[in-house]
């Protein structure tokens, strides 16, 4: 378990129409766990446990997005709390993605708890990431989101996201119903 510096300068960006076709992150400082193989290289800094990972993660998300919005924020419609709920929303999600990735959305969850332990201004707030049962008894993992993602104002859609901070479970639960699943 390691946190990467996410300093501009560490990363790079292939842009392809009409997104972002890659991230690279380049060589460098990183943070890790006294029993890392890799604790001794000279990037490494070593810390205490993965309470230590989980805020410098946090922080290190925070330099990043604070010096994104400062370049950006201005040119979007919204203001600083609902900028700051939309990073906060795509680090809760991004944590249990990372986890579903390898076939384990609890240690995804876990994480996020983690990362979002504190409620750290300027972030909005901890994780909501939780298990959801629907209408057929089957459980999905979601999260209550700070920011609204619009879909609900994409033609041609009837409903909100599952994860619209609008509704409630019982909503919410009646979506995921609607889905299928393998």
């Amino acid at each position: 378990r390691r946190v990467p510096s996410l300093s501009p300068r560490q990363l790079s960006f292939r842009l392809g129409p009409p997104a972002v076709a890659e991230v690279a992150l380049h060589p460098g400082r990183f943070w890790c766990l006294p029993d890392d193989p890799d604790a001794r290289h000279p990037d490494a800094v070593p810390v205490a446990d993965e309470t230590a990972l989980g805020a410098i993660l946090r922080r290190q998300v925070i330099a990043h997005a604070a010096h994104f919005l400062t370049v950006y924020g201005p040119m979007v419609r919204f203001g600083s709390r609902t900028q700051w709920a939309a990073v906060t929303d795509v680090l809760d999600s991004a944590l249990l993605l990372a986890g579903r990735s390898f076939g384990a959305p609890q240690a995804g969850a876990a994480d996020a708890r983690l990362v979002l332990a504190d409620g750290e201004k300027p972030l909005t707030s901890t994780s909501t990431i939780r298990e959801l049962t629907d209408d057929r008894g089957r459980t999905h993992w979601t999260r209550l989101r700070g920011s609204c993602c619009f879909l609900y104002a994409m033609p041609g859609v009837e409903r909100p996201c599952a994860s619209c901070p609008r509704i409630n479970d019982a909503e919410r639960a009646c979506i995921f119903s609607t889905l299928d699943r393998a």
